[in-house]
């Protein structure tokens, strides 16, 4: 009874874990768009596109760049996930002004600002937080290191069981 209690807490331990784990910030960003022709009129192509992130609005400090070699447009539209294939890192997207540079083919488009989204704000308060909720951070960590050695105990017991 005591070992299927201790599995129990521990499996528990383990779901808590895994999920604080899933529930991390993907580094992407999803990023829409609308590409017309010399007329005004909406697109219907394939093209090559490139995205840069850079600290400046003429693209003279690029910290990431990412290539996206066949976006499709239809009627005029596109979506693409920026950060799918090259990761952006927390670095290239801090700093007091961020820039998004757009390639399509081989005309480059005017430098966007990036700016953050209302709850970000929020997450920027959170990130340098050491209460949460009332549980300290160090209480925490202290947790978490328990669950590693309760994880690693369970290992252990399922390789005696075998």
């Amino acid at each position: 009874m005591k070992l299927a209690t201790t599995l129990f807490t521990i499996l528990t331990l383990t779901m808590l874990t895994a999920a604080s784990a899933a529930g991390d910030v993907p580094q992407m960003i999803n990023y829409q768009g609308r590409l017309e022709n010399s007329s005004g009129d909406p697109i219907d192509t394939t093209v090559l596109m490139a995205f840069s992130i850079c600290a400046d609005s003429t693209g003279s400090a690029c910290s990431w760049t990412e290539v996206h070699p066949a976006v499709v447009v239809t009627g005029g539209l596109f979506n693409v996930i920026l950060g799918s294939i090259t990761p952006i890192g927390t670095g290239d997207v801090s700093g007091p002004e961020r820039w998004l540079g757009i390639h399509v083919g081989d005309e480059s488009l005017p430098y966007s600002r990036l700016v953050s989204a209302p709850y970000a704000h929020h997450a920027a308060v959170a990130d340098t937080a050491s209460v949460v909720t009332g549980v300290n951070a160090a209480e925490v960590q202290q947790l978490l290191r328990r669950v590693q050695q309760l994880e690693q105990r369970i290992a252990e017991l399922e390789a005696q069981l075998r």
